[in-house]
């Protein structure tokens, strides 16, 4: 017989039809509108927000976020993304944003590394 997987050192091993550990439709990820006076881009299309909605995740989308980039509410929405306010974008589980890598403090956190 071949020999087993090889896995790193106290990680354990992968199976494909092993589940994600923690389920994506537990999880929300939110989408706000860019800040920086510059910017014209959005951190997610509506064609990504398609693939992470095939797959479960919850995705928030701020209204007006996309329209720097020509993508309208209308184009989120049919994807599966629900509008929110921006506040409701930044309260995600998850935040994903464009520009200079910054410091997002997550939920219940007092400092950022």
């Amino acid at each position: 017989p071949p020999p087993p997987p090889r896995r790193l050192r106290g990680l354990p091993a992968a199976s494909a039809a092993s589940p994600p550990p923690f389920p994506y439709s537990a999880l929300s990820l939110g989408v706000p509108t860019e800040t920086a006076a510059i910017e014209r881009r959005v951190a997610l299309s509506p064609v990504s927000v398609t693939a992470l909605s095939k797959v479960g995740w919850r995705v928030r989308v701020e209204e007006g976020a996309g329209m720097g980039s020509k993508m309208n509410d209308r184009e989120y929405e049919d994807t599966g993304a629900v509008i929110v306010t921006g506040a409701e974008a930044l309260r995600s589980d998850v935040v994903c944003k464009c520009g200079r890598w910054g410091c997002m403090r997550p939920r219940g956190s007092t400092r950022c590394r």
